[in-house]
């Protein structure tokens, strides 16, 4: 167990962790990841954070590259503090699944990027699990 929290360290240190909820990523590019996921009510809910830049700052674009039908949704800005000197930016690169998402909405809020994933609305099948099972209905 000690070796295995030695390799820990090691990967810790070279490519660095994010916990995100029950996610983990391991950033390996210079992409922003998200602070936090949520899904729910058909939506998939990113969070970024945004110290220092706001709406003025950011431009949202999508890229969709024909040869491989993937959609990402790129978002970037900077920001630079003229008293200080600080600076911040933020490069997001994000593949979007089509087949499962059919809209794209986002909203700049207290310092934190929303971007929403809408899920499309499947119909529900009509199935009737138990016709074929009239057995279990005599049972007990």
């Amino acid at each position: 167990m000690n070796d295995m929290n030695n390799i820990n360290n090691v990967v810790d240190k070279i490519f660095g962790k994010v916990i995100v909820g029950e996610s983990i990523f391991i950033p390996n590019n210079d992409y922003d990841q998200p602070i936090n996921i949520v899904e729910k009510d058909n939506k998939k809910y990113l969070q970024y954070e945004l110290i220092g830049l706001n709406s003025k700052h950011i431009k949202v674009e999508k890229k969709f590259i024909n040869r491989t039908r993937e959609l990402f949704i790129v978002v970037t800005g900077e920001f630079k503090d003229e008293l200080t000197g600080w600076e911040n930016d933020i490069n997001i690169n994000l593949k979007v699944d089509w087949r499962v998402y059919d809209k794209v909405t986002y909203d700049i809020k207290d310092g934190i990027l929303t971007v929403i994933l809408h899920e499309i609305i499947n119909d529900e099948p009509e199935v009737d699990v138990f016709s074929d099972y009239g057995w279990m209905n005599r049972i007990g």
